[in-house]
């Protein structure tokens, strides 16, 4: 599971052991106002059903994980997901998606070496990423990076 989103949206990522991916997009305004009012919210409730404006499933090939890997999500609006992806030895990637699952593109991180993505993040029209630059000493060496959103158009 994770989530993520911004002041008007926010979004959950479901995987099931079943192998699907669930991904579905709340009005923040609506969800807040049901988990005031709540200490615990069923999502299935008739009132959290009414919040999600998107929602959609992935399975098999369809599910979208730079490098086959999912290492964190973010959304701008509610109509750009990015997803990143990538371990140690791999060329760090992010991918966008819709809101309703159509892949839209892929971009390769190429001046940061092959280590591991860790994250993702958006604000002020850029998308932030950790990288993990020493494999052994994760602690201590990661380093935030961003590219401009518009890459991604």
């Amino acid at each position: 599971m994770d989530g993520g989103g911004n002041s008007a949206y926010t979004f959950f990522r479901i995987q099931t052991a079943e192998g699907t991916v669930t991904w579905s997009i709340y009005d923040t305004a609506a969800l807040n106002r049901l988990l005031d009012g709540n200490e615990q919210v069923r999502m299935d409730s008739t009132a959290a059903v009414d919040a999600c404006v998107d929602s959609f499933t992935q399975s098999g090939s369809a599910i979208v994980r730079p490098n086959g890997s999912f290492q964190g999500a973010d959304m701008l609006d509610r109509t750009e997901i990015y997803t990143s992806g990538g371990a140690e030895g791999d060329t760090p990637r992010i991918a966008m998606i819709s809101n309703t699952g159509a892949y839209k593109t892929l971009v390769n991180i190429t001046n940061v070496g092959n280590h591991e993505i860790v994250g993702v993040q958006t604000k002020n029209g850029n998308v932030y990423f950790t990288i993990v630059t020493d494999p052994v000493n994760k602690k201590d060496t990661q380093k935030i990076y961003y590219v401009p959103d518009r890459v991604f158009q």
